[in-house]
């Protein structure tokens, strides 16, 4: 997990997590940046869960060695959450980088160089989501 100011090594023992809490910003955010180094031998898991008001909520799960990107605009009609995934074998043992830049509606999601960019459906934006990961 890495901060504008520093990073910091945490390990998980597949069983263990992780709340991270940011301070809550001085001024409404435009544009949300999540980035982040994983390495693993297992091939499922969840990686960041980041929930809002509404049952809105971002997530990336690594299924069967691939990055999953779950995006979920909570009460939408109907409520139909948007998945893309990225990446193969990334429970290898070697490092990965993930990218996830979040401006309104539109997403930019990079694993290991490979982006896809995207509108998110509707008009939901995913930038008033908790302080909490």
């Amino acid at each position: 997990m890495s901060s504008a100011i520093g990073s910091e090594m945490v390990s998980f023992d597949g069983k263990s997590s992780l709340l991270y809490t940011f301070h809550q910003k001085s001024m409404n955010s435009t544009k949300d940046v999540i980035s982040l180094k994983f390495k693993t031998r297992q091939n499922h898991g969840i990686l960041l869960h980041r929930g809002g008001q509404n049952g809105k909520h971002i997530t990336l799960e690594l299924v069967k060695g691939r990055l999953i990107l779950l995006l979920h605009a909570g009460h939408a009609n109907p409520p139909s959450p948007e998945a893309l995934a990225l990446g193969s074998l990334l429970d290898d043992q070697h490092w990965h980088s993930v990218l996830l830049e979040l401006f309104s509606t539109d997403v930019t999601f990079s694993v290991d160089g490979h982006t896809h960019r995207f509108q998110a459906k509707g008009e939901a934006s995913y930038l008033d989501l908790d302080y909490e990961v």
